[in-house]
């Protein structure tokens, strides 16, 4: 064992002293751009450790841990101090990055011991600084590492627990304590409790320790030890258990959280080694490792002096290949371990623990190249090739080692920049000034938009201003008692204490209106669902007020001209917002301007970053927009209505509602209201969404009649556990009616709500619009025939018998062998109490089915309500002989008896 004494005092100092600078020094550089607000990353955790959420759910343990003091913070400044607590876990973690990579040995090759003679192989030359400083740079300043240094994130956290299992390792190996080994096993547990990917390291880790101990890794004391040790940190994992089953806000209990802890785990681990790719990313990061820990032997058999010289020279070239490709890696080209989820489809899959080995290996090649071609071996070397390019190598290194970082600035920190832009701030703040100044519930179906705005409220001291509600959660009872607890209001009327089970679509309902009784309500967003049925959206800004229909009415009034001066000086005002989302949508991939920048790019096939943050807030901005222009274009206002559309469509080109909207726009502009046709493809539809449904929900709706018509069928036809969004969809089919009066499909379902729902005047309406294409036989006669059907409906419905009959016979004559029609009558003249006229229908309908027991049944009473007692038993025995076990008719027929000699008794009719 080497002791601390061996090695020269600048060497101390790279061992003890540069990491603790090297940590200083990123600590001013994550300070100087750390984010001072939520982000789309950090505002989950935000939100749980501020409990702004309704449950703390799947929440790393031991980050849980550490961050339970930032709980007693005031709300403001909640979200800055968490960024903080991720910049100084970046910065420890580079610290412990440094302290390893002075750690590793430097005596796996022949050439390496040749020129470092200490037992431990570690890097004793003058340049000894230059590796760790290298490895933190080109750690430190990539992306996904800087990102997750300046903003909340339990993987920064991960990450630090991750480095300092490798730092125990490399100590251990140096000075064989076993309490680095107890330290490393604690720590990892807790890892591994915290999240999946340690239990995906712990093969690499066992296969580590097997080749630091040798056999002694088998003693049976030491297995056991150190999985004592390993399971106390991983009883981490039984913490939010405990938690949760203690709570009596909770409903759910230990075992539960427990299995669902251990689900996700098996899960994620699962689908990732699945993956093709994930080969990929082992190749760069797991293999060089397992070379640099491999020792390897002084001669391989070959005694020839150019085997020799072309094994060595087959070292130098794997160690340069994988030099380079490691620095290319933090670059970020197609194939590193950032572009992988996206490949994957796993958005949110934590990959800093590779750049972290990548960026640890970097540091060993960089010290491996300065070693060998920079110090002379012990003894002297015959002139060679290779003696002619030693000098450069080192200098190439320390070339590298200013031009990596410098290109990773170059390429990372406007990324960083953009990301500390407020557009997620200058949105909430537009939500912001869009709502009232009094106490109102505020919904929505995204609870990141629920949490946007709640930071805004911390910020401005007015967290308790507003209720906000989730609304995918308002079915669950539990939800109802923690808001109704948090927003200490008194709502035992809404919500039975003892409630357990999930509220359907209509129960749902019933409690928010019970809620919407006490309070103004608006949606943070544009939507459709249940709400809609009862209420409409009035827009102010980016939010909308929901508003109960006028009475008699599904159709939301009329914009008033105070309103639309009101929303249009909204978006005057948020021009300058829109315009700066706008601007970093608009960034070209590469450097727009030829120069080096463009070539290091070009070089490398490296592309700049999209701004993911810039996009989701441009798309919630673009929803908005499409929602205004459609509004606008219903009240006739088809010039502006375009302006809007095409605003959308900057903000997000993957809007195709704004295409479709903007190109019928011009459509009837150009004076023809011709509708966009649907193209061959769903892909040339929907681009990147899937379907209709989905296409509505992110980016707003149609106003086109195609694609109205289809809206309307989707609301319609909705399936349990979904009801019926019957009012929506005829609010869609009055739209496609008014474009497209010929359009005979969406009248027909327009008709169909009408009739049945309480609208017979409208079903009147319609069907004296299409009397003429009745009349001229362009109409099919069956559809002929339900209009006729409808119309009398209709005005039965209003009390109007007379032209009811009058309808309804017209239909008869012109269909006097349908059946269906014939039953459909004869109900409809029961219901009314026209007994003649149903009695005729019901002859017509048993000369063309004397056999059809339902209508002789039907004959029997009404001959009964007509006192016609001889013919009321001789069609109900005529029903019994054909269908004995028929007892509406033997009731009925024993009353015809009865009533036929002087009885009365009541009678009851077949439906």
């Amino acid at each position: 064992m080497t002791s601390q004494d061996e090695f020269a005092p600048t060497k101390s100092f790279v061992r003890s002293w540069l990491p603790w600078l090297i940590a200083a020094a990123a600590l001013v550089i994550y300070a100087a751009t750390l984010n001072h607000w939520v982000t789309v990353e950090s505002v989950g955790y935000v939100s749980r450790i501020g409990d702004w959420d309704w449950q703390p759910g799947l929440f790393p343990p031991a980050y849980y841990l550490v961050t339970a003091p930032f709980r007693l913070l005031p709300a403001n400044v909640l979200p800055i101090a968490l960024n903080l607590f991720s910049a100084v876990c970046a910065t420890l973690t580079l610290a412990l990055l440094a302290r390893s990579v002075a750690l590793l040995p430097h005596d796996r090759t022949h050439e390496q011991r040749e020129r470092e003679k200490n037992e431990s192989g570690l890097l004793s030359i003058r340049s000894a600084w230059l590796p760790p400083v290298f490895a933190a740079l080109v750690c430190g300043l990539q992306l996904t590492f800087w990102e997750n240094a300046v903003a909340a994130s339990s993987e920064m956290f991960e990450l630090l627990l991750f480095a300092c299992v490798i730092r125990c390792l490399l100590e251990y190996r140096i000075d064989l304590r076993g309490s680095w080994l107890t330290k490393l096993a604690i720590v990892y547990g807790a890892g591994m409790a915290n999240n999946w990917p340690m239990i995906a390291f712990l093969p690499v880790l066992v296969v580590a320790l097997i080749w630091i101990k040798g056999r002694a890794f088998f003693d049976l004391k030491f297995i056991l030890r150190m999985a004592a040790w390993g399971l106390l940190g991983f009883s981490l994992i039984l913490l939010l258990p405990i938690i949760f089953a203690v709570s009596g806000d909770s409903p759910w209990g230990f075992w539960q959280v427990l299995k669902s802890e251990l689900g996700t785990d098996k899960m994620w681990l699962v689908a990732v080694f699945r993956h093709k790719a994930l080969l990929a990313l082992l190749l760069y990061s797991l293999l060089p490792l397992a070379m640099i820990g491999i020792r390897w032997a002084s001669s391989f058999g070959d005694s020839n002096p150019m085997g020799a010289t072309l094994a060595a020279f087959s070292f130098h070239l794997v160690h340069g290949a994988f030099f380079l490709i490691g620095l290319w890696v933090m670059l970020d080209p197609q194939f590193s371990p950032r572009r992988f989820p996206s490949q994957a489809g796993f958005p949110q899959v934590p990959f800093l623990k590779l750049y972290y080995l990548v960026a640890l290996c970097v540091g060993y090649f960089a010290g491996y190249f300065l070693l060998v071609f920079g110090k002379a071996p012990g003894r002297p070397r015959p002139p060679s090739f290779g003696n002619v390019i030693r000098p450069a190598l080192p200098i190439a290194v320390c070339v590298l080692c200013v031009l990596a970082p410098v290109g990773l600035i170059y390429k990372n920190l406007p990324q960083i920049q953009l990301q500390r832009a407020s557009v997620i701030k200058d949105f909430s703040e537009l939500a912001l000034e869009s709502l009232p100044q009094k106490t109102a519930i505020v919904l929505s179906d995204d609870p990141m938009q629920l949490f946007f705005l709640k930071a805004a409220l911390n910020e401005h001291r007015s967290q308790d201003k507003y209720i906000l509600l989730n609304t995918a959660l308002i079915h669950y009872p539990d939800y109802l008692r923690y808001a109704q607890k948090k927003y200490r209001q008194d709502w035992k009327d809404v919500i039975a204490p003892d409630a357990k089970e999930r509220l359907s679509d209509s129960g749902a309902m019933q409690v928010s209106m019970a809620l919407f009784q006490r309070y103004p309500v608006y949606y943070l967003h544009p939507s459709f669902g249940y709400y809609f049925e009862q209420l409409y959206a009035r827009p102010h800004g980016i939010v909308y007020e929901l508003l109960p229909y006028p009475p008699n009415s599904i159709a939301a009034p009329p914009l008033t001209p105070e309103l639309i001066s009101e929303n249009n000086a909204f978006w005057s005002r948020a021009e300058k917002r829109l315009g700066a989302v706008a601007d970093i949508l608009a960034r070209p991939k590469t450097p727009p301007q030829p120069g080096v920048g463009r070539e290091f790019f070009r070089a490398l096939q490296l592309e700049r970053e999209t701004d993911s943050v810039a996009e989701l807030i441009g798309g919630f901005y673009s929803r908005a927009l499409n929602q205004w222009g459609v509004e606008l274009q219903r009240s006739g206002n088809f010039s502006d209505a375009g302006n809007f559309f095409a605003r959308a469509q900057d903000l997000n080109a993957d809007n195709a509602v704004a295409r479709i909207n903007l190109k019928f726009n011009k459509n009837v502009l150009a004076g023809n209201n011709e509708a966009v046709p649907f193209p061959k493809s769903l892909e040339d539809e929907f681009g990147k969404y899937r379907s209709l449904s989905s296409v509505m929900g992110i980016c707003g709706l149609y106003d086109e009649p195609n694609r109205c018509f289809e809206q309307g069928q989707i609301f319609a036809r909705a399936k349990p556990p979904m009801q019926p969004l019957l009012a929506q969809a005829a609010q869609q089919f009055e739209r496609v009616r008014m474009f497209s009066p010929t359009n005979l499909p969406a009248q027909f379902w327009l008709l169909q709500f009408y009739s049945q729902y309480g609208f017979p005047s409208r079903a009147l309406a319609i069907v004296a619009g299409l009397q003429p294409q009745i009349q001229s036989g362009v109409v099919d006669p069956n559809v002929a025939l339900q209009l006729g059907y409808v119309e009398a409906v209709a005005h039965f419905k209003l009390n109007e018998p007379n032209k009811g009959s009058a309808a309804l016979q017209r239909v008869l004559k012109s269909f006097p062998d349908d059946e269906a029609l014939l039953v459909a009558a004869t109900r409809l003249y029961l219901d009314a109490g026209n007994y003649s006229n149903a009695l005729d229908v019901l002859e017509q309908h048993l000369k063309l089915d004397p056999n059809n027991t339902s209508a002789l049944v039907n004959k029997g009473v009404v001959c009964i309500r007509l006192k016609h007692y001889e013919t009321a038993v001789a069609s109900l025995s005529r029903a019994i002989t054909l269908q004995p076990t028929n007892y509406v008719a033997v009731f009925n027929r024993i009353g015809a008896r009865r009533s036929r000699s002087g009885s009365t008794t009541t009678t009851r009719r077949r439906t």
